[in-house]
């Protein structure tokens, strides 16, 4: 077999719906261990934000059916190439 087995469809909605619930849990009990611990800090909006950045770049990788590392690790060869390539 060349090809890997594709996902049901059904089994991806599932996997993206605990992931979302996941997340969200984790969320939550990072604000709830920021106001017991330093409420005067809001280092769980950092993390929060962390956690909406990674849904956002998954939700556009998704839908635009791109890699958003390809198009960074082609750049870095190139410049690593040229870097390499240079003769003094």
């Amino acid at each position: 077999m060349i090809y890997p087995k594709k996902i049901n469809a059904n089994r991806g909605e599932m996997i993206t719906k605990i992931a979302i619930i996941s997340s969200v849990l984790v969320a939550i009990i990072l604000i709830i261990i920021n106001k017991l611990t330093t409420p005067q800090i809001h280092w769980a909006a950092i993390a929060n934000s962390g956690i909406i950045y990674i849904w956002i770049v998954v939700i556009y990788s998704v839908n635009k059916n791109v890699n958003i590392y390809s198009n960074n690790h082609n750049s870095s060869k190139l410049s690593n190439a040229n870097t390499y390539n240079s003769k003094p």
